[in-house]
């Protein structure tokens, strides 16, 4: 997948389960954002402990699914 943009973000990160920190700096957006878009359901990720994570393949949905931002 190296290379591969999707809505202008590089597809380069590995297939393990990234932290909600992880989603947010790889999407520039707050760690906030991340959680609402798993509870509003735009975003798969499972819950381990008191924390969630989030595999590279649903990420990868959620930014096919979602039109880009004007800019």
């Amino acid at each position: 997948m190296r290379g591969q943009l999707v809505n202008g973000v590089a597809m380069e990160w590995q297939e393990s389960p990234l932290s909600v920190a992880e989603v947010s700096d790889i999407l520039g957006v707050s760690k906030m954002s991340v959680y609402r878009y798993i509870h509003e359901g735009r975003l798969e990720a499972s819950r381990v402990g008191t924390s969630y994570r989030v595999t590279a393949k649903s990420l990868r949905r959620m930014l096919a699914e979602t039109p880009p931002k004007d800019k």
